[in-house]
């Protein structure tokens, strides 16, 4: 299995890059080989979660970063050119004449913005569900993790016993064939003894190494399992910084459009529009750059 990365693991806490290093770790996730241990019995299944949420944010999350990107360029622009357009009315000689239809304006706008609101709230609901879900992956591998080292630790004490074992039969060969050696003829008890002393030592050198196979698979399994739990947990960082992202973006947005309806709810000055648009083009600059780290 191909060494996961994780070291950019600071730069998703620094909020640069947010949606490129984690297409990377999902990329990496989305790859992840099966690991076939009958002693734990949901680790497959397990894994296979964790490359179908992979799969999901490359295919679907990524995607409606784009629609919601999409709405918000396509608002924005509609934004500007309706306030360029009320700023240069005001200033014209028909100034006072023009707020009713100006207020017609904006109630357009407000219309026109329910894509990029729909698309919001789409984008917040999927961000939190994925959030829910890789947290329950992650959650899943460390107890596979852990059942993984309890084997491990089970293993290495029967792999001490059997070596004990077999330095205790090894004792037991040399004595018996120094008695033979001593006494200077083959007798058949003290042959026959030797002999099944000589099968149980291979059948115990058989055993550890058998031990040792499952040893070694055990470590490379929980290097695996370490691997992957450090790769999610980078990517459950990036998921939390798009929650807070999100929840920015709707802050930001709520802020807008309620300062474009109070406009349209009462009589307005040409004073009192300006001041207000002006307030909404500041507010809109933070919606434009909280949504431009999703990209």
């Amino acid at each position: 299995m191909p060494a996961l990365k994780v070291s950019f693991t600071q730069a998703l806490t620094a909020q640069q890059n947010v949606r490129q290093q984690m297409m990377q770790v999902a990329q990496q996730l989305e790859q992840l080989p099966p690991i076939n241990d009958p002693q734990i019995s949901d680790l497959n299944e397990n894994i296979f979660s964790v490359r179908n949420h992979a799969n999901y944010y490359l295919s679907d999350i990524v995607v409606k970063m784009d629609s919601l990107y999409s709405e918000v360029i396509k608002f924005g622009g509609e934004l500007d050119s309706t306030v360029a357009n009320i700023r240069s009315e005001l200033n014209g000689p028909d100034g006072q004449e023009y707020l009713t239809k100006a207020q017609g304006q904006i109630k357009q706008l407000l219309a026109d913005s329910a894509p990029l609101s729909a698309s919001l709230n789409d984008f917040n609901q999927v961000i939190i569900s994925f959030n829910n879900d890789i947290t329950t992956d992650s959650r899943n591998l460390l107890a596979d993790q852990q059942r993984a080292q309890q084997l491990l630790a089970a293993d290495q004490a029967r792999l001490e016993a059997l070596n004990a074992q077999l330095n205790a039969l090894n004792a037991e060969l040399e004595s018996k064939k120094r008695m033979e050696i001593i006494i200077g003829i083959f007798t058949l008890g003290i042959g026959a003894a030797i002999m099944e002393l000589t099968g149980y030592v291979q059948s115990t050198e058989r055993a550890i190494a058998q031990a040792q196979q499952e040893t070694g698979m055990l470590y490379q399994e929980i290097g695996q399992l370490g691997a992957t739990s450090d790769a999610l947990n980078a990517l459950t960082k990036g998921t939390a910084i798009l929650c807070g992202l999100t929840q920015s973006l709707q802050y930001g947005w709520q802020t807008v459009t309620a300062e474009l309806s109070e406009v349209t709810q009462q009589q307005v000055t040409a004073d009192f529009l300006i001041v207000s648009v002006n307030a909404v083009q500041a507010n809109w600059q933070e919606v434009m750059r909280t949504v431009e780290q999703l990209q």
